[in-house]
């Protein structure tokens, strides 16, 4: 940027001057021609006068005027046709400046009234075109100060660019330049599609040491559709051209392409490229971008924002590739088609844009964030994710595609409906896909120690697959579920949070704590007593509260103590407390003996199928029957009873029906039994066998035959009644 050398060469002017005025006395009395006739005004006087400066060989400055006179009263000295050059031979290149007039007054100052035309950077081999053009007029120098001053409108023309100022003033020594109001600066941009940058300011410092641009009293600077307006302003220069720009109170923004830009901040600095293009825009002290679109606003603040461009197709352009912001960082993203907002917070935070494109590609958390997504009215859940880092991906129209975190991810959803229960989860990593339609999270996966709360309702996984809305959460991996006193492990569990309803494979293991199960009231001493929780484990399971029934199947088990189902299959209604199993059914439970030594017994009863009602106690077996009590082993196709002991604290009666078989009776005397019927009476210690006719057989081959047959269940006893012309025996066992 050599057009803000300005005024530079003026200041020559006051020393080629006043060393004019000193060698003037030598040339004058060196003439041999006789003296031509002054007016009474004019003291001296010559025409095409020439002065010339050398340092050894070397020509330094060359003036040169049309006319030359000095007053009668030495006050002043006027100069007609004025041009001056002044060599720069280190790059072979010289500085021209033409006045058409010029006046020296008494007290040492010249004055320039006319148009004073500058010319910067001309070549010594030969060329014509300057670097730099400054054009004014109603210039002051002054040789004491080595100073130039104008208070007029002064012009620049440079390459690719022009300027004007409203005065300036230039001092040699310090080789500074102050234009002093009103200035304008523009650059035209390099090539065809080059991009034209302006500068306005209320005033504008130059200093070619530092090589800097100070612009105060409110400044703005323009590059294509991209504006900044600021109060102060410093721009840096390097090789004639502008490569950064530090600004105070600065406000900024891009209009174009159906999106609107805004950025503020009490510091921003930027760095230009070769081209005029801006490279990088980075705020401090609190920085606010904002970025608005048809369909979607984003906002980005913290204590320092930095704006990353890339160049673009033409010369002198760019685009906005990237955003940072640090430090009590805030990211805002609302899609105002759908109403909803999008928040991120975070100490560090980058929001990358699409390469080509004025559309979000990523935003991302550099340190411990926090994501909220808000609706903009009262309709809609509010969801806040926290996490070590967080990355969210964008499609088309700025629309959320999918989201990553990790870290000690925290997941928190409040639903629409109040009544509702809050949702949260917790897991060391999280990603989320987005409905492109409403911007909202259709399905979540989690891993890494996962866990969850939703009122009553709590879990745990290796990882989770899920829709924060409601929709079914899938674990895998040493899961568990617990609600309403019911824990449910498994490696897999799918769980319907909607309805409850609950599938789990795999090592199904389940606990149930009845109390809560049953309801308030207590339930009866039946196979499953209230006073423990009840367990179950299965290789898959089936829980649906509101078709009110949970169902194991797969080696499938439910026990409490010494009782226990095993069976293929166990279903349970849960409202009556029902339970149907069926594949080969084993079902065992624990009662009181018939004698004082005895102590408490087992009692199992394998079949094909069993349904039993844990609130009455009754049991129906059906399908190869095999019961053991005792030493005794009864095989039938049915059998009945009531599990569970009496008040009295004994067993209950068992029914079988079809072909009953008393296969193994070691208490018995080893007798064996057939009948149709037969019940177990352990309150009185007998069995009853009814056919047609009943028989029991010893092992001596004896048989005994009746209607109805009575046992003792200790083998002392028998009894044998006939029915109409049957013959009915008692048998006596023989007395050792």
């Amino acid at each position: 940027m050599r057009y803000l050398l300005l005024l530079a060469a003026l200041a020559v002017v006051v020393l080629v001057l006043r060393d004019f005025s000193g060698s003037r006395a030598s040339e004058v009395r060196g003439f041999s021609g006789a003296l031509p006739v002054l007016p009474e005004e004019v003291a001296a006087q010559s025409r095409s006068w020439h002065w010339t400066q050398t340092t050894g060989d070397s020509t330094h400055i060359e003036v040169s005027a049309d006319d030359f006179a000095r007053g009668s009263d030495g006050r002043q000295t006027d100069l007609q046709g004025v041009v001056l050059k002044i060599f720069r031979e280190d790059i072979g290149k010289h500085d021209r400046v033409e006045s058409a007039a010029m006046r020296m007054l008494d007290d040492s100052t010249l004055y320039s009234e006319a148009d004073t035309v500058i010319a910067l950077g001309i070549p010594d081999s030969g060329g014509h075109d300057p670097e730099v053009v400054v054009i004014t007029s109603g210039v002051t120098f002054d040789p004491a100060t080595s100073s130039a001053r104008t208070e007029r409108v002064v012009s620049y023309r440079f390459d690719q660019g022009e300027g004007s100022s409203l005065g300036a003033v230039y001092d040699a020594d310090s080789q500074t330049l102050q234009m002093l109001a009103e200035v304008q600066l523009d650059r035209f941009g390099a090539g065809p599609n080059g991009v034209p940058t302006k500068i306005l300011a209320g005033s504008a410092g130059y200093a070619e040491q530092g090589a800097r641009i100070d612009l105060a009293g409110g400044a703005r600077v323009e590059q294509g559709s991209l504006w900044l307006e600021c109060e102060t302003a410093v721009v840096w220069l390097s090789g004639g051209r502008a490569t950064r720009i530090e600004s105070t109170a600065s406000t900024g923004g891009e209009d174009g392409d159906g999106r609107r830009i805004r950025f503020d901040s009490p510091k921003m600095d930027f760095e230009l490229g070769p081209g005029g293009e801006l490279l990088r825009v980075r705020g401090t002290g609190g920085t606010r971008f904002e970025s608005s679109e048809d369909s979607s606003e984003v906002e980005v603040s913290g204590d320092s924002v930095e704006l990353t461009y890339e160049p673009g197709p033409g010369a002198g352009e760019s685009a906005l590739h990237l955003v940072e912001a640090r430090g009590s960082a805030a990211a805002r993203m609302n899609a105002i088609a759908e109403g909803l907002r999008n928040i991120i917070e975070s100490d560090g935070l980058r929001l990358r844009m699409r390469t080509g494109s004025t559309e979000i590609d990523e935003v991302e958390t550099l340190q411990r964030g926090r994501l909220r997504q808000l609706p903009s009215g009262e309709d809609g859940a509010r969801r806040e994710l926290s996490a070590g880092l967080i990355r969210v991906r964008y499609g088309e129209r700025n629309q959320v595609d999918s989201l990553t975190a990790s870290g000690d991810v925290i997941m928190v959803q409040e639903p629409t409906d109040e009544d509702a229960a809050v949702l949260r989860t917790w897991s060391s990593f999280l990603e989320a896909s987005f409905d492109p339609k409403s911007a909202s999270i259709a399905r979540l996966h989690q891993e890494g120690a996962f866990r969850f709360e939703e009122g009553t309702r709590n879990g745990s996984a290796a990882e989770a697959r899920f829709d924060p809305s409601g929709g079914a959460f899938e674990l895998e991996g040493e899961a568990r579920v617990f609600a309403d006193g019911t824990s449910v492990a498994a490696n897999s569990i799918a769980l319907d949070r909607a309805s409850g309803r609950l599938t789990a494979q795999e090592g199904v293991s389940v606990s149930v704590t009845q109390a809560n199960a049953g309801g308030d009231e207590a339930l009866p001493e039946g196979l499953f007593g209230a006073q423990e929780p009840v367990y179950a484990a299965a290789e898959a399971m089936i829980s649906d509260p509101r078709a009110g029934f949970v169902e194991y199947r797969g080696a499938a088990r439910i026990w409490q103590g010494h009782n226990r189902i095993d069976a293929d299959t166990i279903s349970i209604e849960q409202s009556t407390l029902m339970f149907r199993a069926s594949g080969k059914v084993l079902t065992a439970w624990a009662e009181r003996g018939t004698d004082i030594d005895s102590g408490t017994e087992t009692v199992t009863v394998r079949s094909d199928c069993m349904r039993y009602g844990e609130a009455s106690g009754e049991a129906v077996f059906l399908g190869s029957i095999d019961f053991r009590r005792a030493g005794m082993r009864l095989l039938s196709d049915e059998l009945r009873t009531s599990l569970g002991p009496t008040e009295e604290g004994v067993s209950r009666s068992a029914v079988a029906t079809g072909t009953v078989r008393i296969a193994e009776w070691e208490s018995g005397g080893g007798i064996r039994g057939f009948s149709d019927w037969a019940e177990l009476r352990p309150a009185e210690s007998r069995v009853v066998l009814k056919g047609s006719p009943a028989r029991l057989v010893s092992r001596d081959g004896t048989e005994t035959r009746g209607a109805e047959l009575t046992l003792g269940t200790l083998g002392d006893t028998l009894h044998v009644l006939g029915r109409g012309v049957e013959r009915a025996y008692t048998y006596h066992p023989p007395s050792r």
